[in-house]
């Protein structure tokens, strides 16, 4: 073989190693051009990219919104959305306040049964404190409390309705039917333990049980009006009475 032949072959022989020249700008920006054009005049092929990249990122959109608990057929209604930290906080300390409102009524109600099977035994004085003790000193107040009852209220019921209705437990306006049923009911309750004490004072054993049943009633309907005073949903509500299954028999 010739000088001048190998020569030639070697000029056309790729050498090994050897790195190919990297397209220009210009060949980019016409590359990138004809692909524009090439869109443009095929509006068909566009839309199908554009369907395949929405349908590409469909799987990361529903992983997003299934995070923050949104549906992709829009927004929840509000009943059916869910509460926020925040609001469940706030709800269980309410409800978490109405069990504690519940507790006093519950002793009055066990006061009533023991005072019921035991005042027949009961001197005057005895029974005088009982019914202090069992009507939570809305009845014949005792000891350092009957010197403050003429200036101040010392009957826990009535205390438990003020803080139920005029805060800080719960606020409800004087015009509310909250208020005006809770109101009453414990005007309703007062009354009947004036008539257990007139009762007790009697000597009819029939008009003393008579009493005693009128007075668990209106326990009964009062604690019924001061949970209403809690503005909580019905499963809350009914977790409260549940918890104090006499009352609410």
């Amino acid at each position: 073989m010739s000088t001048t032949m190998l020569a030639r072959a070697r000029a056309t022989r790729p050498v090994t190693g050897a790195r190919l020249p990297r397209a220009s700008a210009r060949s980019r920006r016409f590359a990138s051009s004809a692909r524009a054009a090439r869109s443009a005049s095929d509006p068909e092929s566009a839309s199908s990219r554009a369907r395949a990249r929405a349908t590409a990122a469909l799987p990361r959109r529903r992983a997003l919104l299934g995070a923050l608990g949104i549906s992709l057929g829009g927004a929840l209604p509000a009943s059916h959305a869910r509460a926020s930290p925040f609001d469940d906080f706030a709800a269980s300390q309410l409800q978490a306040k109405s069990k504690i409102f519940m507790g006093p009524l519950q002793t009055t109600l066990e006061r009533l049964r023991a005072l019921r099977d035991a005042e027949a035994a009961m001197d005057v004085a005895a029974l005088a404190e009982a019914l202090g003790a069992a009507t939570l000193d809305c009845l014949n107040p005792r000891g350092p409390l009957a010197a403050y009852a003429s200036v101040r209220d010392v009957c826990t019921l009535r205390i438990l309705v003020k803080s139920a209705t005029l805060g800080p437990a719960a606020r409800h306006a004087p015009e509310d039917p909250e208020t005006r049923r809770v109101l009453a009911s414990l005007d309703a309750l007062q009354a009947s333990y004036d008539s257990l004490a007139e009762a007790l004072a009697g000597g009819d054993p029939t008009a003393r049980d008579a009493a005693f049943d009128v007075c668990v009633s209106k326990l009964r309907a009062f604690a019924a009006a001061l949970l209403a005073c809690f503005p909580l949903d019905d499963a809350r509500a009914e977790e409260t009475m549940a918890a104090f299954p006499e009352l609410f028999a």
